[in-house]
């Protein structure tokens, strides 16, 4: 009988992109590795012209600390359908066409306390790319716990990282933190990838971006409100939507194909449901 991994707090991966794009950069592979140019480079996006005075006095990213608050007054509305649209800093840029989906199960408490929790389970999608190919698709299913302060805390289980045997996955227990979300057009999350305990800050922030369009069908309009978020919200950590990635669409390319998710998510996910109180 196979044996699975309880659910744990330890940090790792943006939802996966952190761990598994260190991964993969570690190998020489991603976006260090792009010539400037190619199908796979991913150039800032030319709307971006927002700025501010002051920036140039920041010490640019250095000053994030190892936790932010959140803000996730209706858990609920955040479910549905969500895609990738933009990620800091670039090393966590090795996808294509990222998709997410959150379902709640309802209300619950982190384990061991009597911090109000919801059962929800995020489920992800993408093609993982090179300097010049893609090389398959990353399949992520994730049991987690999202409380009203913005924490996202769960165990994943991650398939596509061994093309030799599709059926393998790793496991990760991720931390995310929902910074800002207007629940229908965008949501800024953040996670730190090494806590600094010391310093209080992290040694390694990611920031990213979902939209409930698809990056490719963005509007400009929608694009500028998504920079004026991203600036207000990140600019005492001098970070500036200038300072995000595109993550790409490519509609040339069939979705990936529905993924089996392993028993241990699902004997995990239904444990956890088995704690909802409605």
């Amino acid at each position: 009988m196979q044996q699975c991994r309880p659910f744990s707090y330890i940090l790792a991966g943006l939802g996966l992109l952190v761990q598994v794009a260190r991964g993969f950069q570690a190998l020489g592979i991603g976006p260090t590795n792009r010539p400037v140019g190619s199908p796979y480079s991913r150039p800032q996006a030319s709307y971006r012209t927002l700025s501010y005075p002051g920036y140039e006095r920041c010490q640019y990213g250095v000053n994030v600390p190892n936790i932010i608050r959140g803000q996730l007054t209706n858990v609920e509305d955040l479910m549905g359908i969500w895609y990738g649209a933009l990620a800091y800093p670039d090393y966590a840029v090795i996808t294509e066409n990222y998709q997410t989906e959150f379902v709640s199960y309802g209300k619950t408490h982190l384990p061991g306390t009597n911090t109000p929790a919801y059962a929800v389970s995020r489920t992800e999608s993408y093609f993982n790319v090179t300097s010049t190919s893609i090389t398959g698709c990353i399949d992520s299913f994730a049991a987690t716990y999202v409380t009203v302060d913005g924490r996202q805390i769960g165990t994943a289980y991650v398939l596509g990282t061994d093309p030799a045997d599709p059926t393998s996955y790793i496991v990760v227990s991720t931390e995310l933190i929902i910074v800002y979300t207007d629940y229908g057009t965008m949501c800024l999350i953040y996670q730190c990838g090494q806590r600094n305990e010391d310093s209080g800050h992290c040694d390694s922030p990611l920031f990213y971006v979902l939209t409930k369009t698809r990056p490719d069908q963005l509007t400009r309009k929608t694009k500028e409100y998504i920079d004026t978020v991203i600036n207000g919200e990140l600019r005492p950590y001098c970070i500036r939507a200038t300072d995000f990635t595109e993550l790409t669409w490519n509609t040339a390319h069939a979705a990936c194909p529905a993924a089996t998710a392993p028993d241990c998510y699902i004997q995990l996910m239904d444990s956890i449901k088995d704690t909802v109180t409605y």
